[in-house]
């Protein structure tokens, strides 16, 4: 709700911003790391209320029925009756609109990588968004392009050009929100020559527009 918030698993780091939310299975370990003046509602899905499934956590924007029927679900604490039919229905309600608010696989998420070649490629493509190219990543990384786009798929499960992708439209969400970047602004720091071509790739990331988000 306010603040900005972020959340670590094994994996990777998601970067949580104001009316955005996160959704993480059960028995997912995870960290949190909120700012001063963060302002977090976390509501908590039993087994029986949550049919649809994955592995990871996703993270989306808070649509006006998420944040209405979240804040109403903690009316009711970890001490309530389990057979009060209200309040199963309501979590049932909630479980099921679960796999329709989260449609952005890893949205706003930066992986970690497990190899040491992986993990330096990512922490110099953080840094050199505007500019950074597989080869040059592959150069700080120092292995060779061939083997870098292999870690990438054994080790994330994509591709580089899917793994940029997701870096830049965390990073343009981040600008766009918290620093109030203009949308040329945002297109330029992160690697986009074309306002035109960021926008086409933001509104198909989050299906939002730059200035509508």
């Amino acid at each position: 709700e306010q603040g900005s918030v972020k959340i670590e698993g094994p994996h990777g780091q998601w970067t949580l911003l104001p009316a955005h939310m996160i959704f993480v299975p059960h028995g997912r370990p995870y960290r949190i790391y909120t700012s001063a003046d963060a302002v977090v509602g976390v509501v908590h899905l039993s087994a029986q209320h949550t049919v649809w499934e994955h592995e990871g956590c996703w993270a989306a924007p808070t649509n006006s029925l998420a944040k209405e029927m979240l804040g109403y679900a903690l009316r009711w604490g970890r001490d309530r009756a389990v057979d009060d039919p209200v309040a199963n229905a309501y979590f049932n309600a909630l479980g099921l609109l679960c796999k329709e608010w989260f449609q952005c696989s890893r949205m706003m998420w930066i992986p970690f990588g497990d190899s040491v070649e992986l993990k330096r490629a990512i922490a110099y493509s953080r840094t050199r968004l505007e500019s950074v190219t597989i080869e040059l990543a592959a150069e700080a990384a120092g292995t060779s392009v061939r083997t870098l786009r292999r870690h990438f798929q054994d080790e994330l499960g994509m591709s580089w050009r899917r793994f940029l992708k997701e870096l830049r439209m965390a990073r343009a969400i981040e600008l766009l929100t918290l620093r109030r970047l203009s949308v040329t602004q945002t297109a330029l720091e992160v690697g986009f020559n074309s306002v035109a071509a960021f926008t086409l790739a933001f509104t198909s990331f989050t299906g939002k527009t730059p200035s509508a988000y």
